[in-house]
């Protein structure tokens, strides 16, 4: 397996992913500030943002050093200015976030610990926030199209109330 860097738009799109399916992670810790512990993604600040994206980057160099037998160190993540990064929020699809997961994580993995890092956290975090957005459900919070847990043989798919 190979690996190298990812470029910083992929971690930028990963975050914007993460503001528009709202997404509940660690919140990075930002010098002179308190432990925040778990918020949602759409109410980072900015410094957070950078934060977050440092993450993901720290750990790409880390997966890629490992891999190369290197030490080098990262360089220096800004989620942007631009609102969402330049990204369009409603342009942002499901299959598109998960690809762009796929690739991050398949860069990032070369460690013996990366399940157990804060980037993974935040991966596996986004990934299920964006699958239970594809859940539809009726006004009242209800499933509609599908079931808890796993459907019977031959279920067709729920019926409308």
């Amino acid at each position: 397996m190979s690996a190298y860097i990812v470029e910083d738009k992929v971690i930028r799109y990963l975050i914007a992913a993460a503001i528009k399916f709202d997404a509940y992670v660690k919140v990075p810790k930002v010098e002179g500030r308190g432990d925040r512990s778990y918020d949602n993604v759409s109410k980072f600040d900015a410094e957070e943002l950078d934060a977050l994206g440092q993450i993901l980057l720290d750990e790409n160099y880390r997966s890629v050093d490992a891999r190369y037998k290197e030490q080098d160190s990262s360089a220096k993540f800004s989620f942007g200015k631009l609102k969402n990064a330049g990204y369009s929020l409603d342009k942002i699809a499901p299959a598109q976030v998960f690809a762009s997961v796929a690739n991050y994580e398949y860069q990032a993995s070369e460690t013996d610990d990366f399940e157990a890092s804060e980037a993974y956290d935040f991966t596996s975090r986004l990934v299920r926030s964006v699958g239970n957005s594809l859940r539809k459900q009726d006004e009242k919070g209800h499933l509609v199209d599908t079931v808890w847990g796993a459907p019977d043989p031959e279920y067709t798919g729920r019926k409308k109330p």
